[in-house]
């Protein structure tokens, strides 16, 4: 384990150079953090605190410089790229998700040879359930006819696995134009307005450099592309920020469900392994980690059994269930002044004697 850490209920709180650092499942590094936390050194972490130092390591160290922070701002190949794509990076980094695939989906921005479509592209993707895949497309809805076939010319057939094309001359690109040419795809919101009935929805993915143009209608949620893979049917809303290129959950690494504390558990199994064989097991007041002193008594003049040197447990009884004497008073009783009262220290509520001999600190030591 390389810092102290404790976690309770989904937050980190790490000690890193002397102070105390509360890392929330809401922080931006949060993924980063959890993910490195086995192997980095308290200075790797610190930056990962950092929000904007942590951002600029995720982005240029993963990207192999492609891509870089300054400012706040995301630049790929030296050129800014959309806030909206700065959002998913802190979503990846939020997520402990590897930034190649958004890497990826830059590399496939840049390939579309429209720059107005790269822009407008932007637009469609702050829709928040239009996650990104691993080989650096997108995911989009689209309603279709029940026998799958498209609901404007009932010929285009949109089953699992077909791949839908046109050329992309023949697509519309006047966002100002609502409906017009091309293939369509949207926003689940958009898509729910158009099917209806006994239609189905289905799940598509699109590669950026095919994107074409975004409508202005329906508030940024259609997109008019030149082509995409039906990669399966709508069973729910797609929540994750990445799937795979068969549209199946990524599954965030650090969430709690996936996440491997074996290495903390090996660590903490070490430190015990070290104590164990340690010359001297036993703190400044002569108690080992278990609270009990070399003799095996606890502070309270207990065994590890619960009785004490003569045998008898906190309530007077012996092993065998055998009440305590009462002729030895003498050696059990001891009075003092409380507010002018007269307290009998030596018995208990039930009427039997126990010892009251104790140290300095108050804690009851052997007779």
């Amino acid at each position: 384990m390389s810092v102290p850490f404790v976690y309770v209920n989904g937050t980190l709180n790490l000690i890193l150079k002397g102070k105390s650092y509360q890392i929330t499942p809401d922080h931006p590094s949060y993924g980063l953090v959890k993910k490195s936390l086995a192997t980095s050194s308290e200075d790797e972490l610190l930056q990962m605190c950092d929000v904007q130092k942590s951002m600029s390591n995720f982005v240029e160290k993963e990207s192999k410089g492609r891509a870089v922070v300054s400012g706040g701002q995301v630049y790929f190949d030296g050129k800014p790229v959309h806030n909206t794509l700065s959002d998913r990076v802190l979503q990846f980094m939020k997520e402990g998700l590897p930034f190649s695939h958004l890497l990826k989906f830059m590399e496939n921005v840049s390939e579309n040879p429209s720059y107005q479509s790269q822009q407008e592209l932007f637009d469609f993707l702050q829709n928040k359930s239009l996650p990104i895949t691993e080989d650096g497309q997108f995911l989009a809805y689209k309603a279709v006819l029940n026998n799958w076939m498209d609901k404007y010319s009932g010929t285009i057939s949109n089953k699992i696995g077909n791949v839908v094309e046109v050329k992309r001359g023949a697509v519309d690109d006047n966002r100002c134009n609502e409906c017009s040419k091309g293939l369509h795809c949207g926003a689940l919101d958009y898509v729910y307005g158009y099917g209806g009935g006994t239609d189905r929805i289905i799940i598509v993915k699109v590669n950026p450099r095919d994107a074409v143009s975004v409508p202005k209608d329906a508030s940024f949620q259609k997109l008019r592309t030149c082509r995409y893979e039906v990669v399966g049917e709508f069973s729910g809303e797609l929540k994750s920020p990445l799937y795979t290129a068969k549209a199946e959950e990524v599954t965030s690494p650090t969430s709690d469900s996936s996440y491997d504390w074996a290495w903390a558990d090996r660590n903490y199994d070490d430190l015990d392994k070290e104590y164990d064989h340690e010359e001297d097991d036993y703190d400044e007041d002569g108690y080992d980690q278990d609270g009990y002193d070399e003799d095996g008594y606890d502070w309270d003049g207990y065994d590890r059994d619960g009785y004490d040197e003569d045998g008898f447990d906190e309530l007077g009884y012996d092993r065998d269930g055998n009440d305590m004497e009462d002729d030895d008073e003498d050696d059990y009783t001891g009075g003092v002044k409380v507010n002018d009262k007269s307290v009998n220290l030596g018995r208990k509520p039930s009427g039997q004697f126990y010892h009251n001999k104790r140290d300095s600190y108050g804690r009851f030591v052997k007779r």
